[in-house]
């Protein structure tokens, strides 16, 4: 078992580290010309928001895939609770490096840049860098995972006759890259994304809204970074409710730290916006998107711009949608076959299946999320391009 961990986080990290090489050719070219047109400050921000990125996802990978060997061994020894529980911790060790590495990073950028309204457009290069690693990680990583899960599917369950995950297959090793790491990228990238939308529209809002909000436009600016951190003190109080609920069944363990995390942070949120002078009306905001996911949108001049943003939104999420349950539905198709019905494994139904799902697995967990990825990406490119427009 132990030998098969090590197997597992060697093929990761030697994909990785081939990945970043030839990222780091193309962050080169942006980077050059980020500082031909907008100068030394948005480049250093590119280049931070990218090593944010690429460092969160590496070391991530880290705690990841050796958690493997030791969820299983749990599993084998101590049973479900316990597996569980170490299973979840190694996931929690990404996610909290995801949000210490993008806070930190726009932490620093903030207080060099963000604070004054003419410089905070500096960090929207912040966004790029973190977008770049997203956009190529998610989307390399996934073909990467998807085209070995193919692979293995159609050997192993096809031609070989031997279950899926199996370890005599080496091509199950690839899953770690993109459901890993790649989903980690993602997440660093809407996460942070998120943080320098809210500075830039309140360094651009009207002075009568800025009223209406505290009449405090630095504080407006400041305020996601202050709020970020609360949410990640949060999220770990919601780890330790998710621990403390390990001996329940998992959907009820996962539902006691989420929605213990949301309301710790609804109710800690409210006394840091009134400390700091902030309007109702901002919790107000923070309570509808904790609790709704509220997706917000606004234009940027040029019209043509605001035009292919919308676009590209709406074709995306549709794309997005379609890929996502067309994906899940071959998924489902084969694993339904394989629980016995219409002939079960090895039929000529089953052998189907299986190559159906080899067009819905990238659909789902390749293709999809890229959309997501490709709405973001516009977005902060747009955001960074706005000056010299």
């Amino acid at each position: 078992m132990t030998n098969i961990g090590d197997q597992i986080h060697l093929g990761a990290m030697v994909f990785m580290k081939r990945e970043f090489r030839t990222l780091g050719i193309l962050g080169a070219i942006v980077l050059v010309l980020l500082f031909l047109f907008l100068g030394f400050k948005t480049s250093l921000a590119f280049v931070v928001g990218a090593l944010a990125s690429g460092l969160a996802g590496y070391f991530g990978m880290f705690p990841a895939t050796h958690a493997n060997v030791r969820t299983t061994t749990a599993a084998n020894r101590e049973g479900a609770a316990s597996a569980r529980s170490i299973a979840f911790f190694g996931g929690s060790v990404m996610g909290l490096l995801v949000a210490s590495m993008g806070l930190l990073g726009l932490g620093i950028l903030y207080l060099l840049f963000g604070g004054d309204p003419d410089t905070a457009h500096v960090i929207h290069g912040f966004g790029m860098g973190a977008s770049l690693v997203a956009l190529f990680s998610r989307v390399g990583g996934g073909i990467f995972t998807k085209s070995a899960d193919v692979g293995a599917d159609l050997v192993g369950k096809v031609e070989a006759g031997i279950p899926e995950d199996d370890p005599r297959n080496p091509g199950v090793i690839a899953d770690n890259v993109g459901d890993v790491a790649g989903m980690g990228y993602d997440i660093f990238e809407s996460y942070c994304g998120a943080m320098i939308a809210t500075n830039a529209i309140a360094s651009t809002i009207t002075l009568a809204a800025v009223e209406n909000l505290g009449g405090n436009r630095e504080m407006l600016m400041g305020l996601p970074l202050p709020l970020a951190s609360v949410g990640l003190l949060c999220s770990i109080a919601g780890i330790m409710l998710v621990r403390q609920s390990s001996d329940k069944s998992p959907e009820k363990a996962l539902r006691t730290g989420t929605l213990g995390a949301s309301v710790l942070f609804i109710g800690v949120a409210h006394v840091l916006i009134a400390a700091l002078g902030g309007s109702a009306a901002i919790w107000g905001a923070v309570v509808a998107g904790v609790a709704g996911g509220v997706v917000i949108g606004f234009g940027i001049s040029p019209e043509a711009l605001g035009g292919m943003l919308g676009g590209a939104l709406v074709a995306c999420v549709l794309l997005a949608l379609t890929m996502a349950n067309a994906g899940g539905a071959w998924d489902n198709a084969k694993k339904w076959v394989e629980k016995g019905k219409l002939g079960g494994k090895g039929s000529d139904v089953h052998k189907a299946a299986v190559v159906g799902d080899t067009v819905g697995d990238p659909f789902k967990d390749t293709s999809g999320p890229s959309m997501n990825i490709l709405i973001n990406v516009m977005a902060i490119v747009s955001l960074v391009i706005a000056p010299i427009l």
